[in-house]
C-alpha cells in the first residue's frame, strides 16, 4: 500500500474524529438561557458554580481543543500525504 494513501486516510479519519469531539463537547458549553436569548433578552448567567461542575466544564474544554489538535494534525498528515512519493 502507498505510504501517501495511508497519511491520506489516517488525515481523513484523525480529522473527522476531531470534527465530531470538537462539536460535540463545544455543543456542551452554554451559558445563557436558552429561552430569554431566543426572546431577545439574553444575559450571562452561570448556574451551579460548584467544583463539580468547574471540573466538568475544564474537561470540556480540554476535550474541545483535543478535538480541535485532532483536526489540524489530520490536515497536516493529508498535506504531507500530498508530497510523498512511494
Amino acid at each position: 500500500m502507498k505510504l501517501s494513501l495511508v497519511l491520506n486516510s489516517a488525515g481523513v479519519c484523525l480529522a473527522t474524529i476531531g470534527s465530531g469531539i470538537a462539536w460535540y463537547f463545544l455543543g456542551q458549553i452554554d451559558f445563557s438561557d436558552r429561552e430569554a436569548f431566543l426572546r431577545g433578552e439574553s444575559a450571562l448567567h452561570v448556574r451551579n458554580a460548584t467544583p463539580a461542575a468547574i471540573r466538568k466544564l475544564r474537561w470540556n474544554i480540554w476535550l474541545s481543543r483535543s478535538g480541535v489538535v485532532l483536526i489540524f494534525i489530520g490536515g497536516c498528515l493529508q498535506v504531507i500525504g500530498n508530497f510523498v512519493d512511494s
